[in-house]
């Protein structure tokens, strides 16, 4: 029994994290609560409040709770701290000698751990050992982040959805969180989203005509905590660029920097999980890629001396002419990183669809526009048998590793001799590198290319009012303008560029 319970304000703290759940039921909340409040009961404490945090990572300290409860300790409603177990107040070593040395004695706290018989006003050596104790619990942190990343990671593999929220235009399916289902009603957003879009709209256009037609948000559709009613672009340029709505599975962008930290880096695409045919499409796959031609277009135009896009400007004097600049001239004038290559802009278009139509012509002759599309779409044909070529290999080369690692196993446990297995052994290690030098010569492949009706791009574009960005990306691999202001158009098939004198 403690001594003078009356003088005590405590605090009874519980925490509960998505990997403690591991442990079962012995770290739940409920299991918690009842060690704590039946210790209180036991040694007649007063009960200031129950602070619990449930769905907080030991790692970090800066929880709902603890935190209304560390503001209590400094108020000086609570002079007394009961946790189950070290484990409950933090897994991070650092910040756990912070509190234990220097926060909680300046502020007078006395604090019980329950089941390592830990309290900071009696002496009974148990003190001593509690540095251990965080390291041990950090690593378990550590040790246990790590399995649940590579469980996330391998579920990812499988094309199973790990997010906490289902992207915009989805639920997750009642039956089964990993899978999507398409919410008819944000799917609607989604679809007038990408119309708009190919309907020549930008994307800040896009954001001022939903809001102008009182359409709900995403996170005012997915009821999330924080509702804005604001559009804004870059949840549109994310919408309009976003794989899962043609029903592949996009996860893993981000990288946490380490499990002590929320902050999390961008990862470069090739380095993403992306599953193909998951779940039911909102967007059809040439629709979504005409958008990404078009988005493509927006950095048609580049500076021929510093490879850097063409921005747009406005005249100053009001006469609403726009113009465009060299982008690293613009950044920064003062430096001569580059020069302005100012251009009329609708003068160059104009220019630019004029030349093309010539080209088109030249180049409708019906034989000869077979011949181009011919070379083109074998061209694309052979990529895309590329791309099944290395998923296949990929397959056979984790079949073989996981034959080697038997034959390895085989021997330890004498079921083969030393000869057969240096014989198997060196038949499947060969098999192996060779199967991963193939792979190797097809990494450099891409896949994401479309066989494209040229023939029927080319006439229409002889009729100047329904020429698109689609059609000009389709065609034009960049514009290059140079310091003399001459414009070089670069084709995306060579016979376009022998046309140009």
């Amino acid at each position: 029994m403690l001594v003078s319970p009356e003088k005590y304000n405590c605090a009874l703290y519980c925490r509960l994290s998505n990997e403690d759940e591991l442990d079962g039921e012995s770290n739940s909340i409920k299991n918690q609560r009842d060690i704590l409040e039946r210790y209180a009961k036991e040694n007649n404490l007063n009960v200031y409040g129950v602070y619990i945090d449930d769905g907080f990572s030991g790692t970090n300290f800066d929880r709902p709770d603890f935190q209304r409860m560390i503001k209590d300790i400094e108020n000086k409603k609570v002079n007394m701290v009961i946790v189950k177990d070290t484990s409950r107040l933090g897994r991070d070593y650092i910040e756990f000698g912070n509190y234990i040395e220097r926060i909680f004695p300046q502020n007078q706290i006395r604090v019980v751990c329950i089941l390592e018989n830990y309290d900071s006003e009696i002496d009974n050596g148990v003190a001593d050992t509690l540095p251990f104790r965080a390291v041990m619990n950090d690593m378990y942190a550590k040790e246990t982040s790590k399995k649940i990343k590579a469980t996330k990671r391998k579920n990812a593999e499988q094309g199973l959805f790990m997010g906490r929220y289902a992207p915009f235009g989805y639920d997750k399916d009642p039956n089964d969180k990993h899978k999507l289902i398409i919410n008819e009603e944000c799917a609607k957003i989604v679809r007038k989203i990408f119309d708009l879009y190919l309907a020549e709209n930008s994307a800040l256009q896009i954001t001022y005509i939903l809001e102008e037609e009182k359409i709900p948000t995403p996170s005012q559709m997915m009821k999330m905590d924080k509702q804005s009613t604001r559009w804004y672009r870059e949840v549109i340029c994310r919408i309009l660029q976003n794989e899962i709505y043609i029903g592949n599975m996009v996860q893993c962008k981000k990288r946490k920097i380490n499990y002590k930290l929320k902050k999390s880096i961008d990862l470069p695409k090739e380095e993403w999980i992306i599953v193909e045919n998951t779940h039911e499409p909102i967007i059809d796959k040439e629709k979504f890629y005409a958008v990404q031609e078009i988005i493509k277009s927006r950095d048609l135009v580049v500076c021929k001396e510093c490879g850097k896009k063409m921005s747009t400007t406005v005249d100053s004097r009001g006469n609403h002419t726009r113009y465009l600049r060299c982008s690293s001239y613009a950044s920064a004038p003062k430096f001569h990183i580059c020069t302005p290559h100012i251009m009329n802009y609708n003068k160059l278009e104009n220019a630019i669809i004029s030349e093309i139509q010539n080209i088109c012509k030249q180049y409708l002759d019906k034989n000869k526009i077979k011949e181009i599309v011919d070379i083109q779409n074998r061209e694309i044909e052979l990529e895309l048998s590329n791309k099944k070529d290395k998923e296949k290999t990929i397959r056979e080369i984790k079949v073989l590793e996981v034959q080697i690692d038997n034959i390895y196993e085989d021997k330890l446990k004498k079921v083969i001799s030393e000869v057969d297995f240096a014989r198997m052994y060196n038949k499947k290690i060969t098999e192996r590198d060779k199967k991963q030098e193939h792979l190797k010569e097809l990494e450099n492949a891409t896949f994401d290319k479309k066989i494209v009706d040229y023939e029927k791009i080319m006439a229409e574009f002889l009729k100047k009012d329904n020429i698109t960005s689609y059609m000009l990306t389709s065609l034009i691999e960049k514009i290059e303008i140079d310091n003399d202001k001459q414009v070089t158009i670069c084709y995306k098939f060579s016979p376009l560029n022998n046309v140009l004198s």
